[in-house]
């Protein structure tokens, strides 16, 4: 955690100057600031197989990101959650998706990653009009209903046994933009 971009270009500073990397590229965070770019770089989203979860996911990053910076502005930014709940939550939601139970609180206090979602999502969508992005985030409400593409790939892979019938759904759903519901 870093109180301001101060305390991480003297981080940066140290690794560099330590030796530990040469520049950010070699910095394996999910999530990063691009100096030169002045963006934020994630690493945890890769590969969405149709445009529509893409942009969905792209609506959900910057509207998330435009709220934090605006509740940094203000000084309303909610206090750091501890480092040992983020490691254990993130593992959560990698090992169960949307079906995680996320902790909350150091009193260990649970909640479904879905309601999360759709609380996050009702807080954004004031976000997403002024951004003109209100339809892209609400295709955030399509995956929670649908599934995401982890579900359709292990659907395909139980029914057909077969990870090329796996690819060749995905390819599939990025040339039409159609999620696959089931094997043909």
């Amino acid at each position: 955690h870093f109180a301001n971009w101060g305390e991480f270009q003297a981080f940066m500073n140290t690794l560099v100057n330590a030796g530990a990397i040469e520049s950010i590229r070699e910095v394996w965070w999910d999530i990063r600031p691009h100096p030169g770019f002045g963006t934020l770089e994630l690493r945890m989203c890769d590969g969405s197989p149709t445009m529509e979860e893409l942009l969905a996911v792209a609506a959900l990053i910057h509207c998330t990101t435009v709220h934090l910076a605006e509740q940094y502005e203000s000084g309303e930014l909610p206090p750091p959650t501890r480092h040992w709940i983020l490691r254990e939550n993130k593992w959560r939601a990698a090992r169960w998706g949307l079906d995680a139970r996320i902790i909350q609180d150091e009193a260990g206090n649970l909640e479904s990653n879905r309601t999360l979602i759709h609380e996050l999502l009702e807080a954004l969508a004031p976000i997403s009009q002024q951004l003109n992005c209100a339809e892209e985030l609400g295709s955030v409400d399509n995956i929670l209903e649908q599934g995401p593409s982890y579900i359709r790939q292990r659907k395909i892979f139980e029914q057909t046994g077969q990870l090329e019938q796996v690819v060749d759904a995905l390819i599939d759903e990025w040339k039409t933009g159609e999620r696959h519901s089931s094997v043909d």
